[in-house]
């Protein structure tokens, strides 16, 4: 039972929206069979803070409300078993608040530049690429087409973009195989996401 001695942080409140949170649980109680847990909002934690310091001093707070409020004794340690929201691409038991903070840092510095990169796109990428270490990276080196409902109907639009269809006769159009153009610009570094959202990684 949680000790109504001990102040609740505001971030473990369930939000309608919010773009990530994370399952704060007891390790300790997890191994005795008991699930001591609480959700924490760290997308709003993230947007609160002003750097790395204070959002690092907020997600300790969590952690020790967890320990205190545990229900067996010589809890120290915290694990997190789940998450919602647009924080697949990091997501791990011993996340870091360092991992956490860089990533929305990250997020943030994309949509500076590119604010047609939704988080949920910006996560997408980042699983794809299995971590992002630079931010130029995305800024530089994609080019993002927008949505498709499939790679076929991608395909057809990037060839008639560029003109490859230009000089085609109608009746020849119709017999073009755009699954197997799919596979040929795949070839080419362009890829799709979930969601249905295209891009092509420049050379």
């Amino acid at each position: 039972m949680i000790q109504s001695t001990i102040s609740k942080p505001k971030y473990f409140e369930r939000k309608e929206g919010t773009y990530a949170s994370l399952c704060f649980q007891c390790l300790s109680a997890y191994n005795q069979g008991s699930h001591h847990f609480l959700w924490c909002d760290v997308w709003t934690m993230f947007k609160d803070s002003e750097d790395y310091e204070e959002f690092s001093d907020k997600w300790n707070k969590c952690l020790k409300f967890i320990v205190d409020t545990s229900p067996v004794p010589d809890s120290e340690e915290i694990f997190f078993t789940d998450y919602e929201g647009c924080i697949s691409s990091i997501y791990g038991e011993y996340l870091s608040a360092k991992e956490v903070y860089d990533f929305f840092d990250l997020v943030d510095s994309i949509q500076e530049e590119k604010p047609d990169l939704t988080i949920e796109l910006i996560n997408s990428l980042n699983k794809h690429f299995g971590g992002i270490q630079d931010v130029d990276f995305y800024l530089e080196k994609l080019i993002y087409y927008g949505e498709y409902d499939s790679n076929e109907d991608f395909a057809e639009s990037y060839f008639e973009d560029f003109g490859y269809l230009d000089n085609i006769r109608s009746e020849v159009l119709t017999c073009i195989d755009y699954g197997k153009a799919w596979r040929e610009l795949s070839f080419r570094n362009c890829f799709g996401l979930e969601g249905g959202h295209y891009f092509e990684e420049l050379y």
